[in-house]
């Protein structure tokens, strides 16, 4: 787990072009909630040779698309993240990539490069609260994994991070934070949690994680809040990124 303040990196202005490449431009927006269905089709997609991923599905071959039977799976599984993030009046937002000739034509031809998911201080998901949880595709998620795969994901799992996560605000990892936790008590609640992120294969190398990190720091300074970042990475290549957008990595025991 890693964790940030918002005002170490200077806020960007998200409605504009952030990005160019030679072939496209590169902009950040929230999405609206009619396009909750091709966001999370998109997210799943991105996550079908992920090892974590298909331990939770209970998986023992990557799906090669989401029309198999475990590609089903994985997409229930995003689709309730993804859905989750957005239902409790968190941050769901895009990176959407333009092409050069399409906006020469002032045509709309922009594609989705990358999804960040945010639940804002002080707002999780409860899965006890039936019919949000039933809102969000968790029944889908219970049907397909099974009370195996919901040990998995929730015993096993959340659990191993919930306890990570209130060891690291008790050490208080972030610049200064020693002064704050005293004054404020803060928990794993108070921070932004960044549920899901990724790029599109198509547009890795564009800088799209960054631009979706800058974009939620800018808007966290934009409401005035200095609450810290979190987020948990599972490889060694993500935890450089991470790093290289101002993460510490919590202490192992």
């Amino acid at each position: 787990m890693d964790q940030t303040s918002p005002n170490q990196i200077s806020p960007l202005d998200h409605n504009l072009a952030l990005s160019q490449s030679r072939k496209y431009s590169f902009s950040v927006r929230e999405i609206t909630e009619g396009e909750l269905e091709e966001v999370c089709r998109i997210a799943a997609q991105a996550f079908l040779d992920d090892a974590i991923t298909n331990f939770f599905a209970g998986l023992e071959e990557f799906p090669n698309s989401l029309s198999t039977p475990g590609g089903l799976r994985i997409h229930h599984i995003y689709s309730f993240v993804v859905k989750s993030c957005f239902y409790i009046g968190g941050r769901v937002v895009v990176v959407t990539a333009s092409d050069a000739t399409t906006l020469a034509k002032n045509k709309s031809g922009e594609k989705i490069a990358g999804v960040a998911c945010w639940a804002p201080p002080g707002k999780r998901m409860n899965v006890f609260n039936i019919p949000l949880t039933i809102r969000c595709g968790g029944l889908k998620v219970l049907k397909e994994v099974g009370m195996s795969g919901f040990k998995r994901i929730i015993l096993e799992f959340m659990s191993l991070t919930e306890k990570t996560h209130s060891k690291t605000f008790r050490n208080s990892l972030y610049p200064g934070s020693e002064v704050r936790r005293k004054q404020e008590k803060l928990t794993p609640n108070d921070a932004w949690y960044l549920a899901l992120v990724m790029t599109v294969k198509e547009f890795e190398g564009n800088g799209c994680l960054s631009l979706l990190m800058r974009e939620a720091y800018g808007h966290a300074h934009s409401l005035g809040s200095t609450a810290p970042f979190m987020l948990e990475s599972s490889t060694p290549r993500s935890r450089d990124r991470y790093g290289h957008l101002g993460f510490e990595a919590a202490p192992e025991d």
